[in-house]
């Protein structure tokens, strides 16, 4: 299966939020940043080994686009999204729009 139509697949998470593919002009310094931050770098792999820069998360992200066998998810967000532990340990997850 060709992925390269990157027009799907798209998650909604509310209204404020939704997956999908990452394409290379939603990299951005606040994004490259939050890559190299320790208290979000330390839950990644490969960004952790080296200090990212623009260019080679840019670089990255361009690889992914044009392969044809991977997809690239970014989330995308108007307004804030909240993160939750639950009792239970479960993850949830909250978007909507700031007030």
């Amino acid at each position: 299966m060709d992925l390269r139509n990157r027009s799907y697949p798209r998650l909604q998470l509310g209204s404020g939020a939704c997956l999908k593919p990452l394409p290379v002009s939603g990299v951005t310094n606040a994004y490259v940043n939050g890559l190299n931050d320790p208290a979000v770098n330390q839950f990644l792999v490969g960004p952790r080994r080296h200090k990212q820069t623009l260019d080679t998360v840019r670089e990255f992200v361009r690889e992914n686009w044009n392969a044809e066998d991977s997809l690239l998810f970014g989330l995308f967000v108007d307004g804030q999204l909240r993160w939750e532990l639950t009792p239970a340990g479960r993850a949830t997850a909250v978007a909507g729009a700031a007030p």
